[in-house]
């Protein structure tokens, strides 16, 4: 987990500014020149630096330390890359301010990259506003190109970075029904299959445990188990209806599905558990699929054993 920039306190006067402009309302719709006049009217009253070398993006209020009072959430962009046309409507840093006794307060500053939006919500359960920083780098394919950063309260109750990836179109999703919300991190098997028909699986599941977001894919394994039943149960038809047909269209749907059931294994128990389904059916799968087709299951199958080999012997 990266660590988050502590800085100085800033200015009374600063954030009574940097507040009003927050109410006013600024949406991702709006023009460059909104945002450069934006960003010029927060800093024009003031000689303190706010966001040297950036350009104000967006703002809004939202009580994340739950003392009921708001902080001040800034989205801003570096100035040098305002003209790149790849980065229209995109920010690179989050800025959060807090008042207590002792003035106005800067929590953190941390960078981002291709962030696209932000919104809050309670995704941890403990009744306090998180933020969540949606990335997206562009592109046709969200699953490689859209990311997320989770911001909220850890087990010291301080605001920081709780998860982040900058891949897998990550969504929330609450899915044993706790009142905390789980992440889930996809990933695709593209083997021959057209574009419209690439698989994606959740790759990984991610839980708070009350101080961020860990990789939980053994605790959900009943909820992959459901998914996998269906699965299995869509492969077996595939083999029925093959044996009965031996037509190439059917073939590729005994592909397609072996594929897929393959790929749900692997969250769910890792490559060994891929590998043990794949040694199961290997033999029907060679009558069933073309030399093409079993040898890119084979090699899925290999590759994943290889990942995990060099995964594990990295940790040692």
């Amino acid at each position: 987990m990266r660590t988050i920039t502590h800085n100085l306190p800033v200015s009374r006067i600063c954030f009574c500014i940097l507040l009003i402009a927050s109410l006013m309302g600024c949406g991702n719709n709006e023009t460059e020149k909104t945002r450069q006049e934006r960003s010029e009217d927060v800093t024009s009253f003031s000689t303190f630096p706010l966001l040297p070398g950036a350009v104000l993006v967006d703002s809004m209020s939202a009580d994340m330390t739950g003392d009921g009072q708001e902080e001040l959430i800034i989205v801003s962009q570096t100035e040098e890359y305002t003209d790149d046309p790849l980065l229209v409507d995109r920010f690179d840093r989050v800025d959060l301010y807090t008042r207590n006794d002792t003035g106005i307060t800067q929590l953190f500053v941390d960078p981002v990259d291709y962030g696209l939006s932000f919104s809050t919500e309670d995704v941890t359960g403990d009744g306090v506003t998180d933020l969540l920083v949606h990335l997206d780098a562009g592109g046709n394919n969200p699953i490689s190109t859209q990311g997320l950063h989770v911001y909220g309260l850890n087990a010291s109750r301080k605001v920081t970075l709780l998860f982040y990836s900058p891949s897998g179109a990550p969504v929330l999703h609450d899915i044993d029904e706790n009142g905390q919300k789980e992440i889930l991190v996809a990933d695709q098997y593209w083997g021959m299959m057209p574009h419209s028909e690439v698989i994606g699986f959740t790759r990984f599941v991610y839980a708070f445990d009350g101080n961020s977001y860990v990789e939980s894919n053994a605790r959900f394994a009943a909820w992959f188990d459901t998914i996998l039943e269906k699965q299995r149960r869509a492969y077996a038809r595939s083999l029925r209806s093959s044996r009965s047909s031996g037509s190439e269209d059917q073939s590729n749907e005994v592909y397609l599905r072996a594929a897929e059931y393959l790929a749900w294994n692997l969250p769910r128990g890792g490559a060994r558990r891929v590998r043990t389904v794949w040694r199961a059916e290997e033999d029907v799968l060679r009558r069933h699929l073309n030399d093409e087709q079993f040898s890119d299951l084979q090699t899925f199958v290999e590759d994943v054993m290889i990942m995990e080999q060099e995964t594990s012997a990295g940790r040692q």
